[in-house]
Parts: C-alpha cells; structure tokens; sequence
C-alpha cells in the first residue's frame, strides 16, 4: 500500500482523515507521499530504518529543521492512525524515537524584526490583504486557522470582543478574541456567507494566494520580505511584552504546551491580560 488514495483499506482511513481540517489534511497526506516516495514503503510496512532513510533524505535536500519536523509530525500522525486502526502494530516514528532523537533544534529569539509602523503600513493599506494582516497580528492565528473560522463558530456576548471558536493543530479547540470593531469591518470586506473570510464565489480562501499575497504586500510597502507566520510571532511578542504571562500566551496561541511556548519566550512577565492586540 503506497499511499493514502482509494483501496478498501484505505477509504476507511481517509473516513478518519475527513475529520482533519483541509489544510492538515493536506499537510499529513503531503509529507506521507513524499515518504513513501523516498522509501518504497507504505503505511503497514514502514520500520523505523525506513524513517531514518526519510529523515537522512530531507537533510542532503536542505529542508530547515521546521521543515523536517513538520514532516516528522505528519507521517507520525498517519502511522498514529493506522495503528489505532489495528492495520499496524507500533507507530516507528515513536519507535525510532526510544533511540535516538530525531526532532531537528530550532532557534527562535521571540522577535521577528517586524515593527508596529511596519504591521499598521500594511494593515491600514487600501489592499483586500490588510484586513488579513490586521487580523493575524491582532489575533495571533495561523493561516490555516484564519481561512477555517465560520460565522457559525463565532459568538458576541457583548464584552466587546466577537468569541471564535478555533480548531487548531491536533484538532485542539481554544477560543479566540476578535475584537468587535476588527470583526466589522472583516465582515465589510469580504461579506462571506459560511465563512468569516470567503471568496467572492462563496468558497474558503486559499491558504497559499494568501500567502503570496501576504507576503507581496510587505515587500510593496515595507520593502520587507515577510513571511506570514512572523505575524504570529509579532502577536505573541507584543502580548508578551503587554503583560500576558507564558500561561495565557500558550493558550491564546494554541501551543500544547508552555514549554513549546518558552522556546519562544523564556523571560518573566507580569499578570495575564485577556483582550486581544489592538493594531
């Protein structure tokens, strides 16, 4: 079995992938093929020889350490999934783990280098995009959560933030404050009818144009290259430096952990603040 597509077996397990949201599904099946393009094994036969010839693969290609640790993590979660489906016994991602470490170190500061002048440059722009940028720097949100919030899932108990209810990376659930003003003027801009940010033609918005737009607006108007997750990183060290403490700035980003979050911020802060960031 070479890959996730449509034997017997495996409509049962893409039954289980629907669940996933289109984005991580994506992502697991992406970096599934291209193990099983490198290795010549499938989902029940892989061993943990077969993950150390991957990960051996990615480094001669140059992918950064992120790169190969989001890949790790998807073909984990896929081996996860076989194996709780009784198709395979043992998950060698966890396997190859006993012996060795195979999660790349990545290094991050906590500051990304982006500016408040050079967020609001964006954000008060007269492009579509800026309400996106505005959005992800006052909310902390990935991409792929922003393009996945429906109407439905958000609620106004009138504290003067809208309530969105996110699901985000391993299917975790939190709650994330958009404030009502911000919330406005999304639902001005792009009006959607299932979706809090909908295409003209009623469908979810591409995660990648958004990329490319994201990233084509900063260099226009900044002259900076930015990637669109250090919008993130700019949330979460503005929040930091207002007072959210490692507790609040773990939930508020999603990250299962606070030790996940102190690889960012390791530094002491003052008592946890609740709203949102205002851009």
């Amino acid at each position: 079995m070479n890959s996730l597509q449509t034997t017997n077996t495996e409509r049962s397990v893409n039954r289980v992938f629907n669940y996933l949201n289109t984005s991580t599904r994506n992502a697991y099946q992406t970096a599934f093929n291209q193990f099983v393009e490198i290795t010549g094994q499938g989902a029940e036969t892989a061993t943990a020889g077969d993950i150390s010839m991957y990960l051996e693969n990615l480094e001669a290609r140059n992918y950064s350490a992120a790169s190969i640790n989001q890949r790790i993590a998807g073909i984990s979660k896929v081996f996860g999934i076989y194996e709780s489906m009784g198709l395979r016994t043992g998950n060698p991602v966890k396997q190859l783990k006993q012996v060795k470490r195979i999660t790349r170190k990545t290094v991050y500061t906590g500051n990304t280098g982006l500016t408040m002048d050079q967020v609001k440059t964006v954000a008060y722009s007269k492009l579509k995009v800026a309400i996106v940028v505005k959005t992800l720097a006052a909310t902390g949100l990935r991409i792929s959560e922003l393009i996945g919030i429906r109407l439905s899932d958000c609620r106004d108990p009138g504290d003067g933030f809208i309530h969105a209810k996110i699901t985000g990376k391993g299917q975790k659930e939190r709650t994330v404050y958009i404030a009502a003003a911000l919330f406005q003027e999304i639902r001005e801009t792009y009006a959607g009818a299932v979706y809090l940010f909908e295409s003209a033609a009623g469908n979810q918005l591409s995660r990648q144009n958004l990329y490319k737009q994201i990233v084509g607006a900063f260099t226009k108007l900044t002259g900076r290259e930015t990637h669109p997750h250090e919008l993130r990183h700019f949330y979460a060290t503005q929040q930091y430096q207002n007072g959210l403490d490692l507790k609040g700035l773990s939930q508020q980003l999603g990250h299962s952990s606070t030790a996940i979050t102190a690889n960012y911020y390791i530094h002491s802060a003052p008592e946890p603040c609740k709203a949102a960031l205002a851009i």
